[in-house]
């Protein structure tokens, strides 16, 4: 996965962030902590990243096919959002 900083689009900008073993479905910064990102994959993993270390800082695993997640304002508290197989 990489990130970049859109007002900066110059490659040497960006930032590769390796740990997932699937798809990497959806990510969001921290709107309180402008160094922490969250991303989710299929396999049903969220990973909390440092992006200045590339250190994942934070794992939960077992949330099923996920495909979305969403901060809330004060960064507090994450929403994860993930297929239902009826």
């Amino acid at each position: 996965m990489s990130s970049w900083n859109p007002d900066r689009p110059s490659a040497r900008y960006c930032t590769i962030l390796t740990g997932h073993t699937s798809t990497v479905e959806k990510a969001a910064f921290n709107p309180s902590k402008e160094t922490e990102l969250c991303s989710v994959d299929s396999d049903g993993n969220a990973k909390f990243w440092d992006v200045k270390t590339k250190a994942v800082v934070n794992e939960v695993t077992g949330l099923g096919f996920a495909l979305t997640l969403a901060w809330s304002p004060d960064g507090q508290t994450l929403i994860v959002g993930n297929k239902v197989s009826i």
